[in-house]
């Protein structure tokens, strides 16, 4: 059994953490694309910025070439953990204030059953759970089984079968990465075999939680399937498709009392956003069939139409860590400007990072500082109130361009 005071000493110690400011501490980084696409294994580790701007490895999370290789990715920076799959075998934990894996369990497989979708749901009395949706074809012998991620709880202890209701506290951090290619699954519509399935005029339609009346009011006509960007603490942002990409719209809301409301974004577009307390982050990306369609029908339009930008700055070539960046965009159904979109759920102010690169993401938003990425250069900036500050890069090595998460450690380990 887990205790209360384990809980609590849990507790403490996130709330510890987020009361020191970031000012002296050290920026780590975590490399690696989980693949569930592509043949090969990648790998994943961690990184740390120095104070003079080098960038050197630090921690081996995942080792592909021993090993099915890094899969499946969620970080909770309400608790300060990371959580990240080896292939089906194995969960590992990342604690982010003791800045070291500080749990690593091999995950047993059901006889017959292959894992369909792995997410994360977080329980208020067992903390954040990987939950794995394990199928073999017939809906009534569907099985949720759940990873407990607390660190104190032994590997012997950790493993549950899950009660379908749970599957409503779903939580995730978004998508990172550019055009999906350091994708973390975050989006819950695609849940089938009756776990989270109901069903409108005939038609299958996916609500991981109860769809908010509230929001329902807002959108035009019955969706055919919802999806949880986003859910922390402070805000949720929820995808709802009507079945097709132009009817699709996105909404967020502070948690708890919060209106909904539509993101801002132009027709066209498309949102990959992740979330980091109060923040919403996305890249711009345009759905290039659609502005080729419309410049087709008014060829006036060609001179406003949107390009990748800096696309010989693309790497080539796949690392350990994962695909080529020129793949991975040449690939996508959507064009980068190099435009960063940050929005503030609460106040609702909109902020613009023009980068000049496609391969550029927001890492990090913690005490007022952005970090962010622009291929292989790691940039900060300050939000000062209604603006943001100057651009200031502080570092740039190969290894920023396979970095998708970073957070601030506190203590610097390698000086003990």
């Amino acid at each position: 059994m887990r205790s209360t005071n384990s809980m609590s000493l849990a507790s403490m110690c996130a709330l510890w953490y987020l009361l020191l400011p970031p000012t002296n501490a050290q920026i780590r980084l975590i490399l690696g694309k989980p693949n569930t696409l592509m043949s090969g294994a990648f790998s994943a580790a961690t990184a740390e910025v120095s104070a003079d701007g080098k960038v050197t490895l630090r921690e081996t999370l995942i080792d592909g070439a021993q090993s099915p290789g890094f899969r499946w990715f969620d970080i909770d920076y309400d608790r300060q953990r990371a959580f990240l799959l080896n292939g089906h075998r194995e969960a590992i934990v990342l604690d982010l204030v003791q800045d070291s894996v500080t749990k690593r369990c091999a995950i047993p497989s059901s006889p017959g059953k292959r894992s369909l979708q792995e997410w994360l749901v977080d329980d208020p009395m067992l903390g954040p759970i990987i939950t794995f949706l394990r199928i073999n074809g017939e809906i009534s012998q569907d099985e949720l089984v759940g990873f407990i991620t607390d660190p104190l709880l032994p590997c012997s202890e950790s493993i549950q079968n899950l009660r379908k209701e749970q599957v409503s506290r779903y939580a995730s951090a978004g998508d990172a990465g550019v055009s999906g290619e350091a994708h973390q699954n975050p989006y819950a519509a695609v849940l089938d075999h009756g776990v989270v399935r109901g069903w409108v005029g005939g038609e299958p339609i996916w609500f991981p939680m109860p769809f908010d009346p509230a929001l329902a009011k807002l959108v035009p006509s019955q969706p055919n399937s919802v999806g949880i960007c986003v859910r922390n603490r402070e805000i949720e942002a929820i995808s709802v498709s009507l079945g097709t990409l132009e009817s699709q719209s996105f909404w967020a809301r502070e948690r708890g009392d919060g209106q909904w409301f539509r993101l801002p974004y132009a027709p066209g577009e498309y949102l990959n956003p992740r979330g980091f307390g109060r923040y919403l982050v996305w890249p711009e990306a345009i759905d290039a069939s659609l502005q080729n369609e419309q410049i087709k029908k008014n060829p006036k339009l060609e001179p406003n139409r949107k390009r990748n930008a800096h696309v010989g700055e693309w790497r080539k070539e796949p690392t350990k860590w994962g695909m080529s960046t020129e793949w991975a965009l040449v690939h996508s159904t959507s064009i980068y400007p190099g435009t960063l979109h940050i929005l503030d759920v609460k106040t609702r102010k909109h902020f613009l990072i023009e980068t000049g690169q496609s391969d550029s993401e927001v890492l990090l938003i913690e005490g007022g500082t952005i970090l962010y990425r622009a291929s292989d250069r790691l940039y900060s900036v300050e939000i000062n109130g209604e603006s943001l500050g100057v651009s200031r890069k502080i570092a740039q090595s190969d290894l920023i361009r396979d970095a998708h998460w970073a957070y601030f450690a506190r203590r610097n380990r390698s000086s003990e």
